[in-house]
């Protein structure tokens, strides 16, 4: 799961037959975090960060990541890396409940060697990437290979000091709502104005005269709901209305969400090979993030109405004189109307209360009194009072979102073409990264959950985690050889096959030219490489024929070769075997075939020294004759059979005619 040259760390390997595993090891903590560093040029940069040193990568729980390989032949290998179980499958419901934690990528350190930490000390000066579990998985069979990979989760978080300047910026907006407020309420005020302008002057018929006007207005809570506001802006990030970027202004800090950048199935399933901040995503970011601050306004607007003026007290209280009997008795007043700015406004739920304070010394119910000043309270204090407050909230949000909008368009026009410039150089992040070829050379196959490429524009190095590499041969049809290629009947051949399944029973079996077994077939067991080697024997008595040779195994796989099978070659058995047998024939069978020979061809005078006596000087005659003049007689003769005159002389002579003669027979 991470580069090649750290395989003893966080890699586990198979190989058939050498290792067909399967082997899964855990990611080795202890090994990564002995002094390996990714050298960036200028800077020497710690590959895994720790609590005390800060580094490129923070695992998560990284003791909970494994490896897995098996290659249990030569034509099928299984390899997965990251939030994986002890089979090789990725393990969803680990990834669901936590247990590999997220993994961090700081890229703060690369912003220098960019080249841009000067331009950005301001706008921005941390950028990290925060990912869920990964895992991936691959599979070969001959040159077939399938992938499957998973990110959890995916977060570029991106700290700009411009952008914290924003909560300050709210603030300052806020205390200006607070002197608009405050001002509202002096005589010139618009508050002010609506109390101190109350003239009232009614009676209770037979009872009482009252007599009210110049009231004075103040309020309680502003403090309090500013710092509230405030804090409410604060509280929850700005968001927007893709919910792509999310911005939270206390920290100052932008954070993306990358399963929403990458598209409807998040960052799973993605093509090959798919570039995550490209120029189009990146283009997404910089309008999410203008999209997102202006929201401001329509939250600004939300939050002042929710936090102040809904629970900022507003209180109008009016002096009043009551008159009885005439005016022989007089007593002194307040007309108190209370409540807050939404109900006087009518944004909250409640009207405000209105009452009478003081001493009637029981001269009329206060009641009584209340209820015929009800009337013209409404008419000249309630109504444009609502009105007043009414007027002060637009007032205030209008202030307040001329002040933002002066505070956010510079962030903006500085922020956009900086996040552009920043992302483009210092990463790159390919999702389901398969590279060409895969890491174990030609004809093997390597998947990458993600790929960072640092410092993209200098070639600087390439970060892979969750990456999975394999390689298998592709499966090759059986075949059968024979050494030698050509028996004589009675003797052995070896056979030899190549790509069968391994350790299987093979039958070997010989099969005449007319298709028909022959002999007792072989059973055979292949080696862990589908391969085996054994003796057959030809049959004694065999003909001689072109014959074939089968190996079936007994899931099925066959193949099939000739063998040329020959028997003794005649001369030889003519000539050793043959010589006296023909002798005796000639001896036994042929006498009255060469008498009559003979008889036949010698002339009169020759039959009585051939009928009396064969002396030894007719030996020669006799050889003569038999040699000359019966040449295709005797010949013919000696094919078949000889007389049995010849068989003291003629021996010689017919064993040589048999021989030379009768080699075909």
């Amino acid at each position: 799961m991470l580069p090649l040259d750290l395989a003893d760390v966080g890699t586990s390997q198979s190989g058939f037959p050498s290792d067909a595993g399967p082997n899964s090891d855990p990611l080795n903590v202890g090994a990564l975090n002995q002094n390996l560093n990714l050298d960036l040029g200028t800077i020497s940069l710690p590959l895994i960060g720790t609590e005390t040193e800060g580094g490129l990568l923070e695992l998560g729980e990284a003791g909970a990541l494994s490896s897995y390989a098996s290659s249990p032949d030569g034509q099928s290998s299984v390899a997965s890396a990251g939030a994986v179980g002890n089979d090789g499958a990725l393990d969803l419901d680990g990834i669901g409940n936590g247990t590999y934690g997220s993994a961090t990528v700081d890229l703060t350190d690369l912003l220098g060697q960019a080249g841009v930490d000067g331009l950005t000390d301001q706008i921005v000066d941390e950028l990290s990437l925060q990912l869920g579990a990964l895992g991936s998985t691959a599979t070969a069979t001959g040159d077939q290979a399938t992938s499957e990979y998973v990110i959890a989760d995916g977060q570029l978080v991106i700290s700009s000091p411009l952008v914290g300047t924003l909560a300050d910026d709210l603030d300052t907006a806020l205390a200006d709502v607070g002197t608009v407020l405050n001002d509202s309420l002096g005589t010139e005020g618009a508050l002010g104005e609506v109390a101190s302008a109350v003239d009232i002057d009614v009676s209770v018929p037979l009872v009482a005269r009252i007599q009210a006007g110049g009231g004075t207005v103040g309020i309680s809570g502003l403090d309090a709901a500013l710092a509230e506001a405030s804090a409410s802006l604060l509280a929850e990030p700005l968001v927007d209305s893709s919910g792509l970027v999310s911005i939270d202004l206390a920290e100052g800090t932008i954070s993306v969400d990358l399963q929403r950048i990458a598209g409807a199935d998040g960052l799973n399933n993605l093509p090959a090979n798919t570039e995550l901040l490209d120029a189009d995503t990146i283009g997404l970011i910089t309008g999410a993030v203008t999209d997102a601050l202006g929201t401001v306004t329509t939250r600004v607007g939300d939050i002042l109405v929710d936090d102040v003026f809904n629970n900022v007290g507003l209180t109008v209280e009016i002096p009043a004189e009551v008159a009885a009997i005439g005016g022989l008795i007089r007593a002194d007043v307040s007309i108190v109307v209370d409540g807050t700015l939404g109900e006087f406004a009518g944004t909250a739920e409640g009207e405000p209360t209105v009452d009478i304070d003081g001493n009637l010394l029981g001269i009329i119910d206060l009641g009584d009194l209340l209820d015929v000043v009800l009337s013209p309270l409404t008419t000249q204090l309630l109504t444009p009072l609502q009105g007043a407050v009414n007027g002060l909230l637009e007032t205030a949000t209008s202030g307040l979102t001329d002040t933002l909008d002066a505070a956010i368009q510079p962030v903006l026009d500085t922020l956009s073409p900086v996040l552009s410039g920043v992302l483009t150089n210092v990463v790159s992040v390919t999702i389901n990264e398969q590279p060409e070829p895969g890491y174990l050379g030609e004809e093997s196959f390597t998947v990458n959950a993600l790929s960072l490429e640092l410092l993209p524009n200098a070639d600087a190095v390439n970060v892979d985690l969750a990456s999975s590499t394999v390689r298998a041969a592709v499966a090759e049809d059986p075949a059968l050889s024979v050494d030698p290629g050509s028996v004589q009947d009675g003797e052995v051949t070896t056979v030899t096959g190549e790509n069968y399944p391994p350790t299987t029973d093979v039958v070997v079996q010989l099969v005449d030219p007319e298709g028909n077994p022959v002999g007792d077939p072989v059973t055979v067991t292949t080696d862990e490489v589908g391969g085996f080697t054994t003796p057959l024997t030809v049959p004694e008595g065999s003909d001689a024929g072109d014959y074939t040779v089968d190996g079936t195994a007994t899931t099925g796989e066959t193949a099939t070769t000739d063998l040329v099978v020959t028997n003794a070659a005649p001369t030889d058995d003519n000539t050793a075997d043959n010589t006296e047998i023909n002798t005796e024939v000639n001896t036994e069978v042929n006498t009255d075939v060469n008498t009559e020979v003979n008889t036949t061809d010698n002339t009169g005078e020759n039959t009585d020294v051939n009928t009396t006596d064969n002396t030894g000087e007719n030996t020669d005659v006799n050889t003569e004759v038999n040699t000359t003049d019966n040449t295709d007689v005797n010949t013919e003769v000696n094919d078949a059979d000889n007389t049995a005159e010849n068989t003291g002389e003629n021996t010689d002579v017919n064993t040589e005619v048999n021989t030379t003669d009768n080699t075909d027979v």
